[in-house]
């Protein structure tokens, strides 16, 4: 058995015989350990070059390692209000005015749960399980007019009580275009890439470029996913800290 951690991640298991280069190709996408992190074995640094070269024995401890870096803050939303003030200028003795005039719309775009399924899965004690099919869990509406392009941001807000029942948690998320018929996907029309949300990686962004002319609604899905949990102790439950709290936001990308 092999020692794998990754930040707060730790798990022992059967990687025996297999070189670093195929942990590491097996766990990014899962952990969202990203290309740059650095592997050490025993505590000892390994070469990216090496990392084919290198396999595991058991009771070894393999880590990667990420250098640490500043986090962008997000501005979520914000709506101000422009009012244009006519200002008149006077020269000999002709002075002129004019109102602009701005055509009040709705939001740009809606966010609901309509024609949703909130997400469920048995979640025993010790155990590595899977989330299912998964299925849609928001809709997305841009406004009548509206042709600019979005930024759909996927978060977790309440991953502090999450690590209390799932030592990993992992959930695909996709986004697809309507079929026209307001309450399915089109799967073949899948808009932006896939990004996976984790306990590690707790907010994902999905840029829809390309909109001008679409006026379906878009789906949210969570595609699929896995888990794997603590322990129940004899004094300990999940007590409701098993339930993902997920958000959704909508912003504006650019002009329209």
């Amino acid at each position: 058995m092999v020692e794998l951690r990754y930040g707060d991640y730790y798990e022992v298991v059967e990687l025996a015989g297999k070189t670093v280069a195929e942990v590491r190709k097996q766990y990014e996408p899962l952990l969202s350990i990203p290309d740059r992190a650095k592997t050490k074995l025993n505590d000892r640094n390994v070469k990216k070059n090496q990392e084919s070269e290198t396999r595991l024995k058991d009771d070894d401890t393999l880590r990667f390692v990420e250098k640490s870096r500043k986090t962008p803050f997000f501005i979520l939303a914000a709506l101000v209000a422009l009012g244009a003030t006519a200002i008149p200028f006077a020269f000999a003795a002709t002075t002129a005015t004019i109102a602009a005039k701005a055509i009040e719309k709705e939001d740009f775009v809606t966010v609901s749960t309509d024609n949703c399924t909130a997400p469920a899965w048995d979640v025993f004690g010790k155990f590595k399980g899977s989330l299912g099919s998964g299925g849609q869990i928001f809709k997305i509406e841009p406004a009548s007019g509206f042709t600019g392009d979005l930024s759909t941001i996927i978060m977790l807000g309440n991953c502090e009580n999450l690590v209390e029942c799932y030592r990993v948690l992992v959930m695909k998320i996709k986004i697809y275009e309507d079929d026209g018929s307001g309450e399915n996907a089109d799967t073949n029309l899948q808009v932006g890439t896939t990004e996976y949300l984790t306990l590690s990686k707790g907010e994902v962004d999905i840029s829809m470029t390309g909109l001008a002319g679409k006026q379906d609604p878009f789906w949210v899905y969570l595609d699929s996913g896995f888990y794997i949990t603590h322990p129940w102790g004899t004094t300990y439950d999940p007590s409701g800290d098993e339930d993902p709290l997920i958000y959704c936001d909508v912003t504006q990308k650019g002009a329209p």
